[in-house]
């Protein structure tokens, strides 16, 4: 969603000073949104890589979560079943 609105601004940015704007600061603002729009499709591309890279499994131990896309960032977590007993929930605001 927020990669769509920087693209979605970019193009309106590079349009509008692109029309309204002289020509030497005109090239500049659109070189500007053209770096914005640049940013949201790799940081959109991202996301999907890294919603795609989320993956969810149990075994005899526990359950897991692996997630990363990079291998830096690249990770399992998970609970112990000997451990899910302490696992609570508490409907509040702020979760306490």
């Amino acid at each position: 969603m927020l990669a769509a609105v920087f693209a979605v601004a970019g193009f309106l940015i590079a349009v509008g000073f692109k029309r309204w704007w002289s020509e030497e600061v005109g090239i500049a603002y659109q070189w500007i949104a053209g770096g914005a729009g640049l940013v949201a499709i790799v940081w959109l591309v991202y996301q999907v890589f890294y919603l795609r890279s989320v993956k969810i499994y149990t075994d005899e131990v526990g359950v897991w979560l692996y997630q990363g896309v990079f291998p830096w960032q690249t990770g399992i977590y998970g609970v112990k079943w000997r451990d899910v007993d302490g696992a609570v929930f508490r409907k509040g605001g702020i979760g306490l």
